[in-house]
């Protein structure tokens, strides 16, 4: 009787133990898939309320802008960009990472502006989006792969085939206060040029592909035709990788009247030179 009873008792408590150690992956399961819902959740909501919000007057940048003097200087107004960054926590979206990193990234470019009458360097894209145009309503559902590593995560938005988006973005958030907020857009690598001595400005990690309101094209200021952009696109890039640097293309269009087909043709070329850079 006693050796049946000490029987009993090794196989309960081995069945005990393998219950407990076939907990720990079910946990894991449920903790991933619980962030991966809540990193979707945020990056959904987020750009739920930027779809709206970037296309208001209130997304301007002369809230942070001081203009003075009989040349229009134009200098950083720190208390506007404060205000500006706010607006931006308080969507409960972005972390406080964020906002440092950002705050330092417009102090720093604000060294090279100059006038109102050029354009802003450090300002010409939109640093959410990475695009000035594409299906944006489509950053709202767009599915998000996520790794997760303790507190910290990377997330990456998989636009559907032939999307006007084009290529993937790429994310990462940190958990604050056991909230996901996003820390870094994949465009957040500084475009920042530093003056040369003597000399034009040093070619930054971005090459500008840039259709103006009148609807003409240019790569970093110069201008290009549909026949000579990918030679123009990739000329840029050679002059980048040359500093150690890898290229990164931003596509602005400033142009209401370009064609949908005009357009999609400027990105798939960009899209073909820019592989070349992976």
């Amino acid at each position: 009787m006693k050796s049946q009873l000490f029987s009993l008792f090794i196989v309960g408590a081995f069945t005990f133990t393998a219950c407990q150690t076939d907990s720990k992956p079910n946990a894991a399961k449920l903790q991933a898939a619980q962030d991966s819902i809540a990193i979707n959740s945020t990056i959904h909501d987020y750009f739920k309320w930027y779809n709206d919000y970037a296309f208001t007057p209130e997304s301007a940048n002369d809230d942070f802008l001081n203009v003075s003097g009989k040349n229009n200087r134009v200098t950083l107004n720190p208390e506007g960009l404060e205000k500006r960054l706010a607006i931006y926590i308080a969507t409960d979206c972005i972390s406080k990472k964020w906002a440092d990193a950002e705050r330092s990234y417009i102090t720093e470019v604000s060294k090279l502006w100059t006038t109102t009458g050029e354009e802003l360097e450090g300002l010409s894209s939109d640093r959410c989006f990475c695009a000035q145009d594409g299906d944006f309503p489509e950053f709202t559902t767009a599915p998000a792969s996520v790794t997760v590593t303790g507190d910290h995560a990377k997330a990456v938005i998989k636009f559907k085939a032939g999307s006007a988006n084009g290529e993937n973005r790429s994310y990462e958030l940190d958990k604050e206060n056991g909230k996901w907020r996003i820390s870094k857009f994949d465009c957040n690598i500084p475009p920042i040029a530093e003056p040369m001595v003597g000399g034009p400005k040093v070619s930054s990690p971005m090459v500008d592909v840039v259709i103006d309101k009148k609807g003409n094209l240019s790569v970093n200021n110069e201008a290009a035709t549909m026949d000579n952009l990918a030679e123009k696109i990739a000329a840029a890039c050679e002059r980048v990788k040359a500093n150690g640097i890898t290229p990164r293309v931003a596509y602005v269009n400033e142009s209401k009247t370009a064609g949908m087909g005009f357009r999609q043709e400027v990105q798939t070329v960009i899209k073909e030179v820019q592989a070349k850079y992976k």
